[in-house]
């Protein structure tokens, strides 16, 4: 009919990421860069859809990791409705002051970054403080300070099969992070 509409907002549009190990795309169609490569976006509506070239460049720094920092193990029980604790380990080359923290991702289910454990949540609420997803201490006890952050379990994507767990992040500079911890999974049918 020749009329101009925002659809921006409709339920009624689907976005899908030919390759989602280079960009993934949600629901309200927001893009994220996950590895360098190319990828296609592809926008449907009522039947017609549209197709957006994606190249993501960027340069990935590795940057240390401790998953479970105070325990000996890094035992993670995939029937756990808890969360999983994995640190950001500063460096004489890195200070995780740099960290975007809402940008942050773990495992193979990129899960975001959650209110700490329940120690923390109950300590924070007799405190009338709002749990907050990160915090910065020295985990590791070399003097620097590191970010320790939380994930849901359920939401880490981890089998039984993974031996590691990768975490994803960028700077404030927009420069990508990546660190890899190893892990144990237990849990109904892991041997």
């Amino acid at each position: 009919d020749g009329a101009t509409r925002d659809i921006s907002k409709s339920r009624e549009i689907q976005y899908i990421s030919s390759d989602p190990q280079v960009a993934t795309v949600t629901a309200d169609g927001l893009v994220e860069a996950v590895d360098p490569g190319t990828t296609t976006i592809t926008v449907t509506y009522k039947g017609k859809s549209v197709t957006v070239p994606v190249t993501v460049k960027f340069k990935k720094l590795s940057v240390p990791i401790d998953i479970k920092p105070r325990g000996p193990r890094n035992i993670v029980h995939l029937t756990g409705k808890g969360r999983l604790p994995v640190a950001i380990l500063s460096t004489p080359d890195f200070d995780v002051a740099v960290v975007r923290p809402e940008t942050v991702r773990f495992g193979p289910g990129r899960a975001k970054a959650v209110p700490g454990g329940e120690d923390e949540r109950e300590e924070r609420k007799e405190r009338g403080v709002t749990p907050r997803p990160q915090q910065v201490e020295d985990v590791n006890h070399d003097g620097r300070p590191d970010l320790l952050l939380h994930f849901k379990i359920r939401d880490t994507g981890l089998a039984c099969a993974d031996t590691q767990a990768t975490l994803t992040g960028f700077t404030t500079l927009g420069q990508r992070i990546d660190g890899i911890g190893a892990i144990q999974v237990v849990g109904p049918g892991c041997h």
